[in-house]
């Protein structure tokens, strides 16, 4: 629903004033208290994620640093590497392969027994699994994957290589003769994944905080994440971002979030820590709720002040308000009673003064402004028509002089016409249609005094012809346009007059193809001030003269909304447009 403010009543607005004001500084303060404790909460755990994060990221890669030593113990042993290499029949020394086997698991577990991180342990001769070692003895489909030496696990060099399967953590190696560098077997040593996720699991862990460590190639090794189904596209989101340390970021399915990674330079290995801006934001929002109650209660402790003094304070203006409204259906004789020294007895005492002053002058300047109006209109329509009468008088002397009989007729029965239609002063409008004849009748006499030089074209719509419009306000256009423009022209010309609506207004384009006005000319001689002409430029009087006089005319009529515009070019022509109020009817 919208609230108009401007309508409501002066104590409605001092109330929602006031309402809107405690409102707002409330809000203002929240946002501004709820702000930086958002910061000093994100630095605060940033600092504090970084730090868990570093230490994780280091206690893995000592993990990993020792288990690569464990498999370079054990690889390198002396005896376990003269045990492998000997060879045995299955078919014929069962004993002796039991033997050898023995003493391998013994050399195994004896190098391995102390860490607790192992999972299990599997040693491999270039042929079969000779030891299989389990601390714990759960059984897991996942186990079969190691009970071959697949070749993808191990690298030729005899480095130690980390594989990620199934969530198993293994360290692979290419185990070599010391001597001659040839392989003689294999070593695999799987980590105790608990051993890792004991360490995350530490931290208090929801959908909204949560630990991941993944290895080099973006496989997940353990995380406490409980969304498990969401945890790739999660992890898909903070690839596009890699950058080290802490930042924020929005993550699909948690939103902006403080994101913290730690990447190993010597594994690889990535630890990242997420925590939801929700999540940080908790405590502020607690404080910006208190914030938000106390404000309530100090917008209802407010309102009921605003609503009382409100109260004392505008009644007297709505008294003031009312002989006001008395004054508006003209009661002069209201007065308001003394309120006192403050600004509302000023303003009261100074309302009375004022009414004083209206009752005594309301009929002289009112009646003399609306006089002078009246004279104005009649000075400005009476200084159109005796100029068009010499220009006319003028075309006829010179027929006479050339002896064109018919022309002359024709001439003075178009003038008789257009003296008719001048000569009724009873009435200031006419409709467009009259206007047209006379108009007509007009350009018949330049017609036949410029002969072949002028043509024009009418293209009035149907739909205007019954409209009103002040008499005698198209002829200055015409005029101007024939005698600056056409006239001075060498060779034949066109005049083209164009009436139509356009919403609630009249408009009459007048173009030829003359010889044009100058800008400077337009805004010297036209579009002056009255009487700058006749002082700087005698000479430019006439139609010029006229067309500022049909400016001021529609201006006086129809205010300034309406008017009239030109548009000049030297060697091109002229268009002028004449803008006025639509009238259904006559006014006189």
């Amino acid at each position: 629903m919208k609230i108009n403010f401007y309508s409501k009543s002066l104590k409605n607005k001092l109330i929602i004033s006031h309402t809107a004001t405690v409102i707002a500084v409330v809000i203002f303060i929240a946002a501004i208290i709820y702000s930086i404790s958002v910061s000093m909460q994100i630095a605060d755990v940033r600092s504090f994620d970084e730090q868990i994060v570093e230490q994780i990221s280091g206690s893995l890669r000592d993990m990993i640093v020792s288990f690569k030593r464990i498999n370079n113990y054990v690889s390198m042993n002396k005896d376990l590497q003269r045990f492998l290499k000997e060879d045995y029949d299955t078919e014929l020394d069962q004993q002796r392969k039991y033997e050898l086997d023995y003493r391998l698991h013994s050399i195994a577990v004896e190098q391995t027994l102390s860490v607790n991180e192992i999972h299990s342990l599997y040693l491999y001769d270039t042929k079969d699994l000779r030891v299989y070692f389990k601390r714990h003895y759960e059984s897991g489909e996942n186990e079969k994957f190691y009970d071959t030496a697949d070749p993808d696990r191990f690298t030729s060099d005899g480095s130690i290589k980390v594989m990620v399967k199934d969530g198993m953590v293994s360290f692979n190696r290419t185990i070599r003769d010391l001597d001659t560098m040839q392989t003689i077997g294999y070593l695999t040593v799987v980590m105790d994944k608990n051993y890792i996720q004991q360490k995350i699991n530490a931290l208090q862990s929801n959908q909204n905080r949560f630990l991941i460590v993944t290895d080099e190639y973006g496989n997940v090794i353990v995380h406490n994440y409980e969304k498990v189904d969401k945890l790739q596209n999660i992890l898909s989101s903070i690839k596009d971002n890699d950058t080290q340390g802490s930042r924020l970021q929005s993550i699909d399915t948690i939103g902006l979030s403080l994101i913290t990674t730690s990447t190993s330079d010597y594994s690889g290995w990535k630890t990242i820590s997420v925590i939801s801006l929700g999540e940080l934001a908790k405590g502020p929002t607690v404080i910006a709720k208190w914030i938000f109650y106390i404000g309530l209660l100090g917008i209802t402790i407010g309102v009921s002040i605003s609503l009382f003094s409100s109260t004392k304070l505008v009644k007297p203006i709505k008294a003031l308000t009312y002989m006001a409204g008395q004054v508006e259906n003209e009661d002069f004789d209201v007065r308001v009673e003394a309120l006192g020294r403050d600004e509302l007895g000023k303003l009261g005492r100074s309302f009375n003064k004022m009414v004083d002053k209206i009752d005594s002058l309301i009929k002289e300047v009112y009646q003399e402004e609306l006089k002078l109006k009246e004279a104005e209109i009649k000075a400005l329509q009476a200084q159109i028509n005796p100029h068009f009468l010499y220009n006319t008088l003028d075309c006829i002397n010179w027929l006479a002089e050339f002896g064109k009989t018919d022309d002359i007729r024709s001439v003075t029965i178009a003038l008789a016409n257009l003296m008719k239609v001048s000569a009724n002063n009873r009435k200031k409008t006419i409709k467009v249609r009259d206007e047209l004849e006379y108009i007509k009748a007009y350009l018949l006499i330049y017609k036949v005094s410029l002969q072949d030089k002028l043509n024009y074209y009418l293209d009035i719509e149907e739909d205007i012809l019954e409209y009103y419009i002040p008499k005698l306000i198209l002829q200055p256009l015409v005029e101007n346009a024939i005698i600056h423009g056409l006239k001075k022209k060498v060779g034949p010309g066109n005049l083209h007059i164009k009436g139509f609506s356009k919403g609630n207004s009249l408009v009459f384009q007048i173009f030829d193809d003359g010889v044009g006005m100058s800008e400077e000319e337009i805004q010297r001689y036209i579009l002056a001030e009255p009487g700058r002409e006749e002082t700087e430029n005698p000479g430019k009087q006439g139609t010029q003269s006229g067309l500022r006089n049909v400016m001021d005319r529609v201006r006086l009529i129809y205010g300034k909304g309406y008017g009239l515009s030109i548009e000049s070019q030297r060697g091109v022509g002229t268009m002028m447009e004449l803008k006025i109020e639509v009238k259904e009817s006559e006014e006189n």
